[in-house]
């Protein structure tokens, strides 16, 4: 199978997984689940957690045996089977989500890495369906759509017939320095606080046309920041996002369209760090892909709870924010390109 095309069989995955579950979570909140109302927040807290947190952890033994793709398939296999038991026993059932989405993420990362070596097209293809899969699946979830065994199907039918890529010739690993080092822990820095913002942006109070709109907007968002960044540069084109996310966001009585444009351009820097931590470690791209995928979303998240738990952010905040992702991103671009 072409590369691009495996990566796009991948991103197709990616919106499944995903999609079913938003739809457990949006279930279980909108009392289809079978879970006490006072589970729901151990039950977030506990997939968060493991789906995100347990990825680097996971990339480094993904790294170590280096079967990718059958990493892929057993995750894929066991959010079938954690979807399908979420009705029976919940907390088994998100058990096996968060510990399939957490092989999926970390093992189809680092494939959809390789299939366009230090580009971002392929990342772009891989990240860009997840995030529109998780909008669209917690929609379908609260109005009690009987997505449950189709979603199953789906995922037993594309795990079956995933196929084997035709992998890009590897180019020469980059020189390992310290600087690089700090420059990717400037770029997982910069993710957090993006992180930290998409959190605190996307609000459960919000409509669920609005959520959905959100949820396309950010895939949207990745999809043509792999495209433009693959054409344009990786550094033209994050800089160029933040500022157009900066000016949709600063308005102080922040409208819909600002707020859909805000995340569309926030976005447009997923597939390009992603492409460019893996790019540093060419050994161990499950891990890079953990941490980018994993652990720095895991953070912000956090923070943004703690920070934004009782409201919305101001606009002001929301550019304070962008400051600092950008000044991060500057810093670990400026890093690891540094001869």
């Amino acid at each position: 199978m072409r590369p691009l095309r495996f990566a796009g069989v991948l991103g197709l995955l990616h919106g499944v997984m995903d999609t079913a579950t938003g739809f457990a979570f949006g279930s279980m909140v909108f009392g289809a689940g079978g879970v006490d109302i006072s589970a729901v927040g151990v039950l977030l807290i506990g997939y968060n957690t493991i789906a995100f947190g347990l990825q680097p952890v996971v990339g480094l033994f993904v790294d170590r045996y280096k079967n990718y793709r059958g990493t892929v398939r057993v995750g894929v296999l066991l959010g079938g089977v954690g979807l399908a038991w979420v009705a029976v026993q919940p907390y088994v059932g998100f058990a096996l989500l968060a510990v399939g989405s957490a092989l999926f993420h970390v093992a189809g990362g680092a494939m959809a890495a390789a299939m366009s070596p230090r580009k971002s097209i392929a990342p772009a293809l891989f990240t860009a369906p997840g995030v529109v899969g998780l909008g669209l699946g917690f929609v379908a979830g609260t109005v009690h759509l009987p997505l449950m065994l189709p979603l199953v199907v789906v995922l037993a039918v594309l795990n079956a017939t995933l196929g084997t890529p035709t992998t890009p010739k590897a180019l020469p690993p980059l020189p390992r320095r310290f600087a690089a080092v700090v420059g990717v822990l400037a770029l997982l820095a910069a993710v957090m606080l993006r992180s930290t913002e998409w959190t605190a942006v996307v609000n459960p109070r919000y409509t669920l046309v609005l959520v959905v709109c959100l949820a396309v907007a950010a895939g949207l968002g990745k999809i043509v920041g792999g495209y433009v960044a693959d054409r344009a540069g990786n550094a033209t084109t994050i800089f160029a996002s933040l500022a157009l996310a900066a000016l949709s966001f600063a308005n102080p009585n922040l409208s819909r369209l600002g707020l859909v444009l805000g995340v569309f351009f926030l976005q447009m820097s997923t597939p390009i760090i992603l492409a460019e931590v893996v790019a540093r470690f060419p050994k161990r791209p499950a891990t890079a892909s953990g941490l980018v995928l994993g652990l720095a979303i895991l953070l912000g998240g956090i923070i943004a709870l703690g920070t934004f738990r009782s409201a919305l952010p101001s606009s002001d905040e929301l550019i304070v924010l962008l400051v600092y992702v950008t000044v991060c991103t500057a810093a670990g671009l400026w890093l690891v390109r540094r001869k």
